[in-house]
């Protein structure tokens, strides 16, 4: 039972560690109030992100998610704020909440965290990996943004300006690199991969394929490539990504020789229901 309760111990830390990664991606866009059983982060520059407002539950402290909503609604101005999120690591003391939250009308997402070391860099690809630097660099992130997003089947224009807005603030407040292979044309973006670095440890953000560039091995010829570059030019000793538990790519990323530390659950309320 000692060696047990040890191992889950150390998994725990490792994943805290993991998450700090995702701390940073907020520490430009929030204010933060921190009590011994949560931590509150509020986005007073983009009020209405969902991904930016919320609270992340460290103890349950004995409270159901009635009581997690009041919690929350001391905070949030609910004229601004129309929609409930709630984060904590996965774990038995706080399964309940997840059946609470569907019988709710939340959206349950666990998220699933991974780590690898950097490795070799994969010198096939090297001379046509670009980074996103100039004006016109951006304008190609943008159209790619908004394709993969109509693709997907959720998209409005506002919306994505919007989201464009946030990524390119959070870009410079925290250095991310944007690498790129070029698509079809000299003006698209083929598949992309951001990365910034944070405490040793190296983060990676939207690994993207342009619609119309999948199944060609672009996103896994750079995703190799962008492991080296973590190690070669970040000088991290770690790489980690997060990305939600059923999400297709999941076995993409293992065959890469990233390996699972552990998960986090989100649970969303909308103001306007999303459509599926």
């Amino acid at each position: 039972m000692e060696c047990r309760r040890a191992t889950a111990r150390t998994t725990s830390m490792e994943l805290q560690t993991l998450l700090t990664t995702e701390w940073r991606l907020l520490e430009p866009l929030c204010e933060f109030t921190y009590t011994d059983d949560y931590a509150v982060y509020k986005s007073v520059r983009f009020p209405h992100f969902y991904g930016a407002n919320g609270i992340d539950i460290r103890h349950n402290a004995g409270r159901g998610l009635a009581e997690w909503e009041a919690v929350f609604d001391g905070y949030f101005e609910k004229s601004l704020y129309g929609h409930k999120a709630f984060t904590f690591i996965k774990n038995d003391e706080l399964s309940f909440l997840e059946e609470e939250a569907r019988a709710a009308n939340y959206d349950v997402v666990r998220t699933s965290s991974f780590m690898a070391a950097p490795s070799l860099p994969w010198e096939g690809i090297r001379q046509d990996v670009r980074r996103i630097e100039t004006e016109q660099d951006w304008k190609k992130y943008s159209a790619l943004y908004h394709d993969d997003n109509r693709e997907a089947g959720w998209y409005t224009p506002n919306a994505c300006d919007n989201l464009f807005e946030k990524m390119r603030y959070m870009t410079k407040a925290v250095d991310i690199h944007w690498l790129y292979l070029p698509g079809n044309t000299s003006e698209m973006i083929g598949a992309l991969i951001g990365v910034f670095q944070h405490n040793g440890l190296a983060r990676l953000q939207d690994v993207v394929t342009h619609p119309a560039c999948r199944r060609r091995g672009l996103a896994s010829g750079l995703l190799r490539y962008i492991m080296a570059y973590a190690g070669e030019h970040l000088r991290a000793e770690t790489v980690v990504l997060c990305a939600d538990t059923d999400y297709f790519a999941i076995d993409f990323y293992r065959k890469a020789g990233f390996v699972p530390v552990g998960e986090t659950v989100e649970l969303m309320k909308y103001a306007v229901r999303r459509s599926p």
